[in-house]
């Protein structure tokens, strides 16, 4: 239980690949909306 908290498990590889792929992918005006939203 809690296994894919760890920094080594494949979850966290999959987890960072997408959030630096949804970051990176994102135009100058699709990110501004984005941090609009969250904010």
């Amino acid at each position: 239980s809690g296994a894919a908290n760890l920094s080594q498990h494949h979850a966290q590889r999959v987890y960072r690949e997408a959030l630096v792929y949804s970051i990176s992918g994102q135009t100058k005006g699709l990110m501004e909306a984005s941090l609009n939203t969250v904010n």
